[in-house]
């Protein structure tokens, strides 16, 4: 074989090498953040079976089936007297994805399961939209595009953060230079909005970012920013003990209230 024609083969042989190996598909790097564990642990499929079992027994057996940790908010089931102790799962589900398992366990008790920054949780529907966009977070993005920055803070908390498609590039490349130090993730996601030049309405569990213009007239039947947690504290009692310290049964401290001052008399 003469020389050129080598060199060229080589040439051939060295390309069709060069589009294998671009062509090769590059592996995604795993989400190892207390939010993403719980993101992949939902759609993991088990099976699981409990006849007259309480939802804390049933949880427990959800961890060990499904390696993750799930939490409680007990204080929110005290506030609304909800009774997780007490035998009364049934179910026997085969090869299910956990999300549809929680589904079915929870919707007995009229609660939820869903996504925080540390994992998954289980409480009431409004209980579950306070933890996931009024959980603290720190922001610190300079010159960074807006659909990078809300990305990254769903990812981090597990909020669900939708964009509008309709602006496009114009919404998604908005440069935001933002530091923000242990703020609620909802007002996080309403400053990088601001400071892209874009609004923030939220829907229920959804904040969605659009354009000043479609905010203002999606507003008025919009949810209101979430309120902070219940002002009083709250103390995990039993709801079967006698009242102790000014503590109603399910732990809720009422405000205090002081008494009116005494009338002034005059003096004659």
């Amino acid at each position: 074989m003469s020389h050129p024609l080598k060199v060229a083969l080589s040439a051939v042989l060295v390309g069709c090498l060069a589009g294998l190996v671009s062509a090769a598909p590059v592996p995604t790097k795993a989400d190892t953040t207390p939010a993403g564990k719980a993101r992949q642990a939902l759609e993991k499929k088990i099976s699981l079976k409990a006849e007259n079992k309480s939802l804390t027994e049933v949880v427990e057996m959800l961890r060990e089936e499904a390696k993750v940790e799930v939490a409680l908010d007990t204080p929110a089931f005290q506030q609304f007297g909800i009774d997780v102790n007490t035998p009364a799962v049934n179910c026997d589900l085969k090869d299910a994805k956990v999300r549809d398992v929680m589904k079915a366990v929870l919707a007995k008790y009229n609660l939820r399961c869903g996504v925080t920054g540390d994992g998954l949780v289980v409480s009431t529907e409004d209980g579950l939209i306070s933890k996931q966009l009024r959980q603290r977070v720190d922001l610190d993005a300079t010159d960074r595009p807006l659909g990078e920055v809300l990305k990254g803070l769903a990812d981090q908390t597990g909020a669900n953060v939708v964009l509008d498609s309709r602006p496009g590039k114009k919404l998604t490349d908005a440069p935001v230079t933002l530091k923000a130090d242990d703020v609620p993730a909802e007002t996080a996601a309403r400053l990088a909005a601001e400071i892209g030049g874009y609004s923030v309405v939220r829907m229920g569990n959804v904040l969605f970012v659009t354009t000043t213009e479609r905010a203002d007239k999606l507003r008025p039947d919009a949810d209101k920013p979430v309120a902070p947690a219940n002002p009083f504290p709250v103390f995990p009692t039993d709801p079967l003990l006698p009242p102790m310290f000014g503590v109603p049964p399910g732990g809720i401290l009422p405000p205090v209230i002081e008494p009116p001052p005494p009338p002034v008399q005059e003096k004659k």
